[in-house]
């Protein structure tokens, strides 16, 4: 079997499960695609043996960027891989789309040829990758399926230590969704209900932030730990400059300098509150941005300081807007967009490290675009609005709406017909572990654990039990190194 990763930031945790694959799968070819060379030269410094690993930067150099764009050819892809048109794989990625009309065309021209070239030449016989989050990561998903191929990605389910794979570019969980369904037809079993409830009286009352929100909601500060990497990270950036996921240590400085700046500046300025007893909201979790949550799952929402204007105006008399920033955005959004929120006279605006389980339970009503809030308004009953594809937008109890001049309708109806449905909220729990399997996909330098033996034997172990059902074979890890639990087991899930 012939196996391709989409490396993206995640080259070690691929390579330590491609090692562990190994000694599953009889005589298994690893190959790779990768933006720029950091992660080539990380694998070649570990013990796996990888065939080809085709680097997008080297085909930059290789073309030449200062060419113009093929029109015609573009023109034809746009019939062949538009969603509805190319135009979207551009505004998908947070740094091609700042690029000039004719740089960002050739961009894409390029990285198109680059992918069709790459896997015809690898011919693999499955590609695996993290989300899809930028232009190269959906085009290897589009042109993989034109090939025929099953592009998995490995995703999170916005609970700790569960692992989604799934074939689709937006966020559509097939297992978890044909779980849900199934879960309807008959009445839940007693081993269902109090797997559901254990899990939400975990929830509740041991409430737990995602792993990740422990290491990147910290306040903003400057270390010499921190200089040491941006060294390091420099280095690499002097060497592939075309790899515009990296930063050069200037870059990294003023990122950093002017996050602390923001960040204090922002808790002198009086622009945070904090809730107000008694008083009736809606709350709005801002998104991190540029990020995947928008450019691809609500392209048309990318502007949230406008959607949270219409929110406002669609409001029923007495209530207030809370709007919270996202944990990890501290001191990252400048001071004027929140300047601008605060302006408008029916907004309370939280400050972003402010727990968000009590806000999420007092709301008279919860909206987001693909927040993981919103997952926790559905364990916690309450009554939630969806705006982006995200999986839980299938969910019976969440409301999707996707055109703006229906809210002041929908968030009427919504607060005062709501009620709490425990029997659907139990399938939806049991589905999500039904649909998922033990493991974590997070970035390895804000979570250590991802790439630590356990979790990566788990997700192995997930991955050969997809293989099994897609190509008919069973592969299996040896007994004693299997993993405790399989997405099929029904001894009691690990929280």
């Amino acid at each position: 079997m012939r196996i391709c990763f989409f490396l993206s930031v995640y080259e070690i945790f691929f390579q330590r499960i491609s090692e562990v694959l190994r000694e599953a799968i009889p005589a298994p070819e690893f190959t790779g695609i990768a933006y720029g060379k950091l992660g080539p030269i990380r694998l070649r410094q570990t013990r796996t043996k990888w065939g080809e690993i085709a680097v997008f930067t080297d085909y930059l150099r290789e073309q030449g960027m200062d060419k113009p764009f093929d029109l015609s050819f573009l023109q034809e892809k746009d019939r062949e891989l538009g969603i509805p048109n190319i135009n979207f794989y551009i505004s998908a990625d947070r740094y091609i789309s700042k690029l000039k009309y004719e740089d960002a065309m050739r961009s894409l021209e390029l990285c198109i040829r680059f992918v069709e070239e790459a896997l015809e030449r690898q011919k693999p016989d499955l590609i695996i990758m993290d989300d899809v989050c930028c232009m190269l990561s959906y085009l290897i998903y589009q042109i993989g399926k034109k090939r025929g191929l099953p592009v998995w990605s490995l995703g999170s389910l916005k609970i700790n230590h569960r692992l989604s794979i799934y074939d689709d570019c937006l966020d559509r969980r097939d297992k978890v969704e044909n779980a849900y369904q199934e879960l309807k037809k008959l009445p839940l079993t007693f081993e269902e209900k109090k797997l559901a409830e254990d899990y939400l009286h975990q929830y509740t009352h041991h409430y737990e932030p995602l792993l990740y929100l422990k290491t990147r909601s910290k306040v903003p500060d400057l270390s010499l730990k921190m200089l040491t990497e941006w060294l390091r990270l420099s280095l690499h950036h002097l060497k592939d400059p075309l790899d515009v996921t990296r930063m050069s240590f200037g870059e990294l400085a003023r990122s950093r300098v002017f996050r602390v700046v923001r960040h204090y500046a922002g808790k002198v300025s009086g622009l945070f509150e904090k809730p107000v007893a008694g008083e009736k909201y809606v709350f709005f979790p801002l998104q991190v941005q540029p990020e995947r949550s928008t450019l691809i799952l609500a392209p048309f929402h990318c502007d949230q300081l406008a959607l949270i204007e219409n929110i406002s105006k669609s409001l029923p008399v007495g209530y207030r807007l809370y709007v919270k920033d996202h944990p990890i955005f501290l001191g990252r959004r400048p001071l004027g967009e929140y300047q601008r929120l605060k302006k408008i006279y029916n907004v309370r605006l939280l400050d972003a490290s402010l727990p968000s389980f009590e806000i999420v339970k007092n709301a008279s009503l919860v909206m987001t675009i693909s927040n993981t809030i919103g997952i926790e308004a559905i364990f916690l009953e309450r009554p939630l609005i969806v705006m982006g594809d995200t999986f839980y937008r299938h969910y019976d109890n969440a409301l999707y709406v996707d055109q703006v001049k229906q809210l002041p309708e929908k968030i009427k109806t919504l607060i005062d017909t709501f009620k709490p449905d425990r029997e659907d909220l139990l399938r939806f729990i049991n589905a999500l572990f039904k649909g998922s399997y033990p493991g974590t996909r997070r970035q390895p330098n804000a979570v250590p654990y991802v790439v630590s033996r356990e979790n990566v034997r788990d997700v192995s172990a997930a991955l050969l039990e997809e293989m099994g059902l897609v190509f008919g074979e069973k592969f299996k890890l040896s007994p004693l190194k299997q993993p405790a639990l399989s997405s099929s087991d029904s001894t009691p899930l690990r929280f």
